[in-house]
Parts: C-alpha cells; sequence; structure tokens
C-alpha cells in the first residue's frame, strides 16, 4: 500500500515536469511575488556584471535590481504583478530598454501576474536586452587672440556640447579640465557637431579654423573620435554714441545688433541720455546695427564684419561708432467708411484701417499704422520727402488713396518734412460694389462669354471676368466712389455683343446706364428684367 503511494505522486511529479496529458498544474496563490530572468547581450556577446533593473511602468517607481553573472545571466525576484519594464544599464555602454528601446517611454510593457517568472525568449522575442558600447569624442579646447596669432592657451572650463548633426538633439556635455581636454562618452553611434562655449570668448563650432567653420565627426559605438584643438577667440565690441546736431540727444534710447545674414536680434542696449553705448561679448560676424529713439528716424549702421576681438566703429580716427539721428516726420489724418449695404451701412469714422505712407520716389511704403476706434491714425519715423497715402479696407475688398481716390496715379501727393506734422484731413473710403448676373442666347446659358464693366463717363474698362459653365458671373471689388455710373457688356467669339438691358444690336451710345453706389451689388433680375445680358449668333 505504502508502494503504490510512493509510485502514485512519482508518476504526478512527472506529469508535471514533462507536461504530459493528465498534469494538474499548480495555481499560484493571490499575491505571490513575480519574477523576471534573462541574460544581457551586447551584439550577441554575453555582459557580464551589468545591472537588470525592473521598473513599474505606471509610476516609473524602481522595483528590484541586480547584477549579472559572468555569463549575463540574471534573475530579478519579488516583484509585485504589475505591469513592469525592464533596463540594463554598465558603464561604458549605452543604457538599453527590453526588445530594443533607447528610453522608458518608448520601452516595452510586460503585465506580471501572481508567482509569474517572465522568462527572455527568442521566438517571438521577448525582454531582449542588447547593450551598445559607448562612442566618445575628445579634443581640446585653446584661446587665441586672433586668427593669426601663434600663442594659444588651453581654456578651462569652457562648456563642450555634443549634439546630433541629424536631428539637432542634444546627446551629451563635458567642461574642459585645466588643461583644455575634454572628454563627452555615452554618446551612441552617427554624426555630431562639437560646440564650445566659455565666459567671455566667442562661442564656436569645432575644429573653428578658419573662424566659423562647422565639421561634422562620426562617431563609431566602442571607438574614440577625437576632434583635435578647437579654437576660441575673445568676442568683439562696438561701441560709440548718439548725437542731434552733434551734441548728446539727452533722452533714452535703444542700440539693437541684428545678424546681417539671417535678420535675427542678437542684443538690444537701452542707452542713457549721454548717448554713450558699449556692446561687447559679441560673436564674430556679419551684423547690423540700429539706433532707435522717440521723435527720430531709425537710424542704421553697417552690414560690417565683426573680427575675433576687434573693437568695431566707423569713425576710425577715434574707433567709436557715432550715430547722427534726423528727427522724424509724422503724418495724421483720419478715415471715413460709406458703406450703402442696406444690412451694414456705414456712414461714420471707421476703426481698423490699414493706412500706409508710401514714398512717391520710390514706390515703397515707409509707415503703417491702424485706425483706431474715432478712425483717427498717426505715423511718425517718415523721412522727408513726398508721399502718397492709403487706407484699405480689408471686410469691404476697398482701397483709396488720399483724400478719396481709386487709384495712385489720382492720389494727393503730401511733403513730409523733418519735426513736422503734416494733417492729410479725412479719407473717405468707400465699401466696394458687386455686379452678378448670367449670359444667356435665347433661353440656354453661355460659357466663356467675357463680361466687361465700364465707367459710363470715361469709357474706361473697370474690370471684366468670364462666365462660369452655368453662365454665371460674378464682379466684386468694384470702386464707386459716392456713386459710380457703369455700363455693362458681354461678348463671344460667334456671338454679337450684348449690352445689358439694351435691344439687340445697341451700340455705346444706346446702352443702358447703371448706378452703384458703395457696398451695394447689383444682380440681374427677371422681374422685373434688370442687367439682362443676351448673346445672339452671328
Amino acid at each position: 500500500m505504502r508502494t503504490s503511494r510512493i509510485v502514485a505522486v512519482l508518476v504526478c511529479t512527472l506529469a508535471l515536469v514533462l507536461g504530459l496529458p493528465g498534469a494538474v498544474p499548480a495555481t499560484a496563490a493571490a499575491g505571490a511575488p513575480a519574477a523576471v530572468q534573462g541574460q544581457v547581450l551586447s551584439g550577441m556577446d554575453p555582459i557580464g556584471f551589468a545591472r537588470v533593473t525592473v521598473f513599474s511602468a505606471d509610476t516609473g517607481a524602481k522595483l528590484g535590481s541586480v547584477m549579472t553573472d559572468g555569463s549575463g545571466y540574471y534573475m530579478v525576484t519579488g516583484l509585485p504583478a504589475i505591469p513592469v519594464q525592464v533596463r540594463a544599464t554598465k558603464p561604458g555602454y549605452l543604457e538599453s530598454w527590453a526588445d530594443g528601446a533607447h528610453s522608458r517611454a518608448s520601452a516595452t510593457v510586460y503585465p506580471l501576474a501572481p508567482g509569474e517568472t517572465l522568462q527572455q525568449s527568442w521566438d517571438p522575442m521577448r525582454l531582449y536586452l542588447d547593450i551598445t558600447p559607448e562612442g566618445v569624442v575628445t579634443g581640446t579646447v585653446v584661446r587665441l587672440a586672433n586668427p593669426s596669432s601663434p600663442n594659444a592657451r588651453p581654456v578651462a572650463g569652457a562648456r563642450v556640447v555634443v549634439t546630433s548633426a541629424t536631428t539637432g538633439e542634444r546627446l551629451g556635455s563635458a567642461v574642459t579640465t585645466r588643461r583644455g581636454t575634454f572628454r563627452v562618452g555615452m554618446l551612441p553611434a552617427g554624426q555630431v557637431t562639437v560646440r564650445v562655449k566659455a565666459a567671455g570668448l566667442a562661442a564656436a563650432y569645432a575644429p573653428n579654423s578658419p573662424p566659423g567653420e562647422v565639421v561634422r565627426f562620426d562617431v563609431q559605438a566602442g571607438a574614440e573620435t577625437d576632434v583635435g584643438v578647437v579654437r576660441v577667440y575673445s568676442t568683439a565690441t562696438v561701441y560709440g554714441y548718439i548725437l542731434w546736431h552733434m551734441d548728446p540727444i539727452s533722452q533714452s534710447s535703444e542700440v539693437t545688433v541684428f545678424n546681417a545674414r539671417t535678420g535675427r536680434t542678437i542684443r538690444t542696449v537701452t542707452v542713457p541720455p549721454d548717448g554713450s553705448f558699449e556692446l561687447d561679448g559679441l560673436q564674430p560676424g556679419r551684423i547690423r546695427v540700429r539706433v532707435r529713439a522717440e521723435g527720430f528716424l531709425d537710424s542704421w549702421w553697417g552690414p560690417v564684419t565683426l573680427r575675433a576681438g576687434q573693437v568695431l566703429g566707423p569713425n576710425w580716427s577715434d574707433g567709436a561708432a557715432v550715430f547722427e539721428l534726423v528727427p522724424e516726420g509724422v503724418l495724421t489724418g483720419r478715415v471715413m467708411g460709406f458703406n450703402n449695404d442696406p444690412l451694414a451701412g456705414w456712414d461714420d469714422p471707421l476703426g481698423g484701417v490699414h493706412v500706409s505712407v508710401v514714398s512717391t520716389v520710390t514706390g515703397t511704403v515707409l509707415g503703417r499704422a491702424d485706425t483706431d476706434a474715432r478712425g483717427e491714425f498717426r505715423i511718425g519715423r517718415l523721412p522727408a520727402g513726398p508721399v502718397q497715402v492709403r487706407a484699405a479696407v480689408p471686410a469691404w475688398d476697398t482701397t483709396s488713396w488720399a483724400p478719396d481716390q481709386p487709384t495712385r496715379l489720382t492720389g494727393e501727393v503730401y511733403q513730409v518734412a523733418s519735426e513736422e506734422t503734416v494733417d492729410v484731413g479725412t479719407i473717405r473710403v468707400f465699401a466696394a460694389a458687386t455686379i452678378t448676373g448670367t449670359v444667356r442666347s435665347a433661353t440656354r446659358p453661355v460659357a466663356r462669354a467675357k463680361v466687361t464693366v465700364f465707367d459710363a463717363v470715361t469709357r474706361k474698362a473697370i474690370a471684366s471676368t468670364r462666365t462660369r459653365a452655368d453662365g454665371r458671373y460674378t464682379l466684386t471689388g468694384l470702386w464707386t466712389g459716392e456713386s459710380r455710373q457703369v455700363k455693362v457688356r458681354a461678348s463671344r467669339a460667334g456671338y454679337r455683343t450684348a449690352w445689358a438691358d439694351s435691344a439687340p444690336g445697341s451700340s455705346w451710345a444706346t446702352a443702358t446706364v447703371f448706378t452703384l453706389s458703395p457696398g451695394t451689388t447689383l444682380a440681374q433680375s427677371a422681374d422685373p428684367p434688370v442687367l439682362t445680358l443676351t448673346l445672339t449668333r452671328r
């Protein structure tokens, strides 16, 4: 009896081990700890004494950590039954997360069950931990007074930053030793740039010889890339004075340095009333300098090239940048809007109008401003000379040239003078009118017919368009002034020309005259007949 019991136990145990039919698997108790088991590799070679750490996938909390044995094997036990992520690290290697991820954000999440041992497998691939040897960048930073100086001195305490040349991602950094040397490790393979920045010196990319040169360096896993000597130079300085009639302007002003190539602002300083300024710590390169003061025109200098360690100014007799300011001219006025649209009528000062001052000589815009709620505007910083004024109302699809003209050719010319304010008075703007309708031949619509609107007084064409496939057309943005008399004509090859609301064969002399007013739409109608355009075949 006892022997048969022993045999039965052995058979059951063997069945569980071999997975034979009839085996009854044990059920893990609720709350039983789980485990993670596997091997750390590098290019399929086992890595001993690497650190394997298990984290909570939800909170990022560290749950357990062990060192691999000499063959790279590990087992982290005592883990809670929650979703986890697994990381491997070792000095001289880039950290790696299970299944090839490079960060926790993209790492695989493994749900652990009570009592489960999560084991590495190859098919399917699971819990694969492969760490890559680090790439290293080394070099030496030296300081020179200028590019031709033979005396190079090591720079201690400089910050060296290695950046991916492909993505721009910052990969690593280091500070130079008192001998100027640096080492940046834990870098992935790929092309990089190396930037150096130190107090009192111009920032530079390796090797910076000649100044401004930027080189991409190849970083390889497990290898050291020596970028050699990185040359850095003293920063440049611009200093000078801001004057009016050769005396200090006696008010605060602003000096701004711009990158001459990109237009980016490099530095802005506020200048005290004595007018003296100094901008040091500037990077060598092409710059432009602007001086701005209330009541004066902007004054510009450049582009000029700053060189390492240079103190620069345009007045070579004393090495200073001297800016003699010129008082501004000012132009003011107000805008009145006129719109006869029955749903959006207007006969008042108009706010939000875009007003531009245009040089009569060059056609360039010298200044801009929007009218306030009272329809008023003020545009300063204008140079002396003849100008014209344009007022545009985007919502009305219209533009007027002061005082109330449709084109620059007929607009009035105003003379701007330094230290004077010119009031242009009231600019009248008129909402644009619209003409819409259909061109037919008998009862059929005519596509691709040309519809032209003429000024009934001057006989000049105002606008034209082609009909669509359904014979319809729309002409927008028509300038009317207080009112405008027009005639409308339709034409197409193979047809006799037709004038709107006129008998067949009518001419200019007998064509119907329509009156357009600001903001209104002249639309074709059948009852009563208005704007009828009928073409007849030749």
